[in-house]
């Protein structure tokens, strides 16, 4: 089964502001369940987000995610980013599809997150010794 995984893909601390929370993560579940994002949260997401505008240095993707209705601007089909009122950040994420038929978990490495496979192959079964693969 495959299923679609919010990740925040920007270093350094991300702090959401309430109202992209809203739209982004089911509030009444926990991590790592609140990332899981269903085909309709994603039409959500992806209906309002705008569209990048200008790729041209004229207009700063800052400027173009903190003029848009709300405050999210998608770059590509599954990435995009959100306006940090507090920080006065831009915050990017992606929306990951994830193989759940393998041992995955949301890594994380200077605040920047991806997804991890735990493959891993039994080496002495006798003492269950393993590696990854």
């Amino acid at each position: 089964m495959k299923v679609n995984v919010l990740i925040f893909t920007g270093y350094g601390m991300h702090c959401m502001p309430k109202n992209i929370q809203q739209i982004l993560l089911d509030e009444t579940l926990s991590f790592p369940y609140n990332r899981l994002i269903n085909e309709k949260k994603l039409k959500e997401i992806r209906k309002k987000a705008d569209v990048l505008l200008d790729y041209s240095c004229d207009i700063s993707l800052y400027e173009q995610c903190k003029n848009s209705k709300y405050g999210l601007i998608k770059l590509a089909e599954n990435t995009f980013y959100f306006n940090d009122f507090n920080t006065q950040r831009l915050c990017p994420f992606m929306i990951k599809e994830v193989d759940t038929s393998r041992p995955w978990k949301i890594e994380e490495y200077d605040g920047a997150e991806y997804i991890q496979y735990l493959d891993y192959e039994v080496k002495y079964k006798d003492i269950n010794y393993c590696d990854y693969k």
